[in-house]
């Protein structure tokens, strides 16, 4: 879910702010970016399927609902399938893993998707649900930790998406610069952390 395009050198917070893109890696097109030497490193949805990938960090994450403070879901504990389709969604792209992986849940359930949005940004789609566009599923990881976020998350009450495999890959042999290495070191440290 995560993948950082090369860059001009810089380091820490710098390359940070200027440099990053939060893409759906899960999606073809951006996983070649990994496996081509044109991103960094990814935060991949179950095992990555190609021995030039590289595991570094390896968690089990459950899915939660993502919404605006003001948002009508926000006064429920605990949010439904049911009360999932009754809301706009904000989600990655169809041929992304994380859309595969959601759209055959509720497909099973009978369920339709209510999709207000389509994005291979992950940024776009957290900036569209503060923004109060709609909801989203995604790993608790995109969960933010400040208490005064414009965010709020509730926990998804649906087994199938009770936990996913969320791995951080890079390119075997893929050389970092001092910014993606330290980044990649805190996303490591991160998902070792996760319950």
């Amino acid at each position: 879910l995560l993948a950082l395009g090369d860059r001009p050198a810089a380091s820490g917070a710098a390359w940070l702010r200027h440099f990053w893109q939060l893409l759906d890696a899960t999606a073809r097109r951006h996983t070649d970016r990994l496996l081509h030497g044109r991103a960094h490193f990814g935060l991949l949805l179950d095992s990555p399927d190609d021995v030039r990938l590289r595991v570094h960090a390896a968690a089990r994450q459950p899915f939660v609902v993502l919404m605006a403070r003001q948002h009508p879901l926000a006064i429920h504990e605990r949010i439904t399938p049911e009360m999932v389709v009754e809301n706009k969604l904000l989600t990655p792209l169809p041929s992304s893993r994380l859309f595969e992986i959601i759209q055959t849940v509720f497909s099973s359930r009978g369920l339709s998707l209510n999709i207000a949005l389509k994005s291979s940004s992950m940024q776009m789609i957290l900036n569209g649900v503060e923004r109060g566009f709609g909801i989203a599923l995604l790993p608790a990881l995109f969960a933010p930790e400040d208490q005064n976020s414009a965010l709020i998350v509730r926990p998804l009450d649906c087994e199938e998406l009770r936990e996913i495999s969320l791995l951080l890959v890079s390119r075997v042999g893929r050389k970092l610069e001092p910014g993606a290495l330290e980044m990649r070191s805190a996303l490591m440290r991160a998902i070792r952390k996760l319950p």
